[in-house]
């Protein structure tokens, strides 16, 4: 047990730290690096405890961690439009039915008459669907006179614009940084093909753009509304719009066109997609800290976390989504050893004394966080802890790897559970094989009927509700 290992990840990584009040989030002192022979020690009890208590662990465990985790990053989804209107019904989406003339007379009325959103729409997988290509004309504007002085308010003067004439792209995205996908077929203010409507897959409506080919930029003048109207035979239906606000601001005064704050020059309908809304694959991670080596709780930190592929790079996002900070020292959430969030202040406690989660009620809202990542396997989030009661140790050690490395640590002080939102963790001071009475079985054999993977795994079979946090 002379082994040293050190505790400073590739950098990139995830890093979480229960840390004594005088840690220094930085990490700055690079000795913290490696582990002592009293922390191996504790490892070691910590180890030969949880082997009287389970049985001998299974010498290849992964503890959820494996190959057959699957570990699979949502990077099979491709963004973009897809145009095969004659193939959408045949895959189970639902077309949405032709804007009504009372739906469109509604719409646009409330756009005309809105300068502010009142719906906020979310969703990855939907459908836009034409309403409205505005007529109105602007007239070119002097942005360099102090009055904005018109050049010329001739109503057929050549100067003026049809402006959604002019709008010839429609765009849709999460944001910048992520990009915009091109919305098929929308081009000049208007979509005629299978009811007006184009579909998109994985793309996002947090959003949009038009391109504007007066001063050939593209523009985010718009607003989004909930609109709800009556059918001329008393049926109430409502829906969610996009309207666009025409604007030119190019350098010359050729390319410049004020605004008229209306939101009427186009108008689309968002619709959601069939399957849209799925919870995504989290992988539920429950952690021990070795505070109390005779403590098989597993819920001193417990958060879900699933990954997306970066567009165009080998980097991930890792969601990660804190749902309980058990332990009573602080717990900090750290990337790249420069951004550190302390659990229990990320769910609303500042008393870091104070466990969050694990009693007989919930106590505070989970907590979500997006940290890039060079990995898609929840075991690369390195875990560092603080250990109660253990004189003339360093401040911080790592938990390790779960299953790489059966010298340094034979139990696992952290367990994943693939899609394992369902499965709960145990109340404070309730042992795992309380609540999961086969949770001993999976220990010696990881590939048992009782596994994960298994005829009847430990996390659904004869378990045990009062133990549980729910």
């Amino acid at each position: 047990m002379s082994k040293k290992k050190s505790l400073l990840a590739v950098a990139g990584v995830v890093m979480l730290a229960a840390c004594s009040s005088d840690y220094d989030p930085g990490l700055t002192d690079s000795a913290v690096g490696n582990y002592t022979k009293t922390e191996l020690t504790l490892m070691d009890q910590y180890s030969s405890v949880f082997e009287q208590r389970y049985g001998t662990p299974d010498r290849n465990h992964t503890w959820g961690f494996g190959s057959n985790a699957d570990f699979v990053a949502q990077k099979a989804k491709t963004r973009y439009s897809y145009p095969n209107g004659n193939m959408w019904a045949d895959e189970g989406y639902q077309i949405p039915l032709p804007i009504t003339d009372a739906e469109r007379v509604a719409v646009v009325e409330a756009f005309r008459t809105h300068t502010q959103s009142n719906t906020e729409i979310n969703l990855t997988t939907f459908f836009v669907q034409q309403v409205y290509k505005g007529g109105a004309n602007y007239a070119q504007v002097n942005y360099s006179a102090a009055d904005y002085t018109y050049l010329d308010n001739t109503p057929n003067n050549p100067n003026r614009y049809m402006s959604s004439n002019h709008m010839d792209q429609l765009g849709c995205g999460m944001n910048a940084n992520s990009g915009y996908d091109h919305v098929f077929d929308f081009n000049y203010g208007n979509s005629n093909d299978y009811n007006g409507c184009m579909l998109m897959k994985e793309s996002g409506t947090s959003d949009f753009r038009y391109h504007n080919s007066v001063d050939s930029k593209y523009h985010h003048e718009y607003i989004t509304l909930k609109v709800t109207w009556t059918e001329p035979d008393g049926t109430r239906r409502s829906g969610s719009y996009v309207g666009f606000d025409f604007l030119a601001d190019g350098q010359n005064p050729n390319q410049q066109v004020a605004r008229d704050w209306k939101f009427d020059d186009w108008i689309v309908k968002v619709i959601p997609g069939d399957g849209e809304e799925q919870e995504p694959t989290y992988y539920r991670v429950m952690c021990e800290d070795l505070g109390n080596i005779y403590d098989f709780d597993f819920n001193d930190l417990v958060f879900d976390v699933y990954f997306t592929e970066n567009e165009g790079t080998p980097r991930y996002t890792a969601h990660v989504r804190v749902q309980a900070a058990g332990g009573t020292l602080p717990i900090y959430l750290m990337y790249d050893q420069n951004e550190a969030y302390e659990a229990h202040h990320i769910l609303g406690y500042q008393d870091t004394n104070v466990p969050v989660n694990v009693s007989d009620s919930r106590t505070a809202g989970w907590q979500d966080l997006e940290i890039p990542m060079n990995t898609d396997n929840p075991n690369d989030i390195n875990i560092y802890v603080t250990k109660k009661a253990a004189e003339n140790t360093k401040r911080t050690m790592l938990l390790p790897a779960a299953g790489a490395d059966i010298n340094v640590s034979k139990a696992p002080q952290k367990i994943c559970i693939v899609n394992g939102t369902t499965v709960h963790w145990l109340r404070e001071s309730q042992q795992i094989e309380w609540g999961y009475t086969y949770f001993d079985e999976w220990v010696k054999d990881e590939n048992s009927q009782f596994g994960l993977n298994g005829r009847t795994p430990w996390t659904t079979t004869d378990v045990q509700d009062k133990y549980l946090f729910k």
